[in-house]
């Protein structure tokens, strides 16, 4: 069988992992019997955790413009339209805060 790497925990990862100001999540998928269940409000937690152990400032990600269940998702976690014009293309970013060491 083969072995699915998984990069957020994966050890053999960690020093090639880029640094920089952003981080892009590409994907997240819950199955509908477990949606309202918290568990992408999780997965989105740990995207956020990764993000903020990369050196990350921003997050970045897109979304179906149509898929308003999602985008509201996203909003409630605290993320913004990227240009939100007449014709937004599903672009969205979230302001990491980063916690001080030693408070």
């Amino acid at each position: 069988p083969r072995r699915r790497l998984n990069p957020m925990s994966d050890r053999s990862l960690q020093d090639r992992r880029p640094s920089g100001t952003h981080f892009g999540v590409m994907s997240i998928g819950v199955h509908p019997r477990a949606w309202g269940a918290g568990v992408g409000e999780l997965l989105m937690e740990r995207a956020d955790e990764e993000a903020r152990c990369r050196g990350a400032d921003e997050a970045i990600l897109t979304v179906h413009p149509t898929n308003s269940r999602a985008v509201r998702f996203y909003e409630k976690l605290g993320w913004e339209k990227v240009d939100a014009s007449s014709c937004w293309e599903g672009k969205m970013r979230k302001t990491l805060i980063r916690e001080r060491s030693g408070s």
